[in-house]
């Protein structure tokens, strides 16, 4: 069995490292979505080893950025 972990994120900079590496532990893949982020966010997730993912035009907030990834 091969588990994703899909984790929505909004300016998420000060806590996105420690939750990736958290889940690390636990699945195979770690796919952060970035959603209209003005921080450094999908810098911090990439450099934790998550696949950082930004959205496009998301107008569904939490849903629409998990339906994008």
């Amino acid at each position: 069995m091969y588990v994703t972990a899909i984790v929505p994120a909004h300016n998420e900079a000060g806590s996105i490292k420690r939750a990736v590496r958290a889940l690390k532990k636990q699945v195979d893949k770690v796919i952060v979505v970035c959603d209209r982020c003005d921080d450094d966010t999908y810098q911090r997730a990439q450099q934790a080893g998550a696949r950082a993912f930004e959205t496009v035009q998301n107008e569904g907030r939490k849903a629409g950025a998990l339906n994008q990834a």
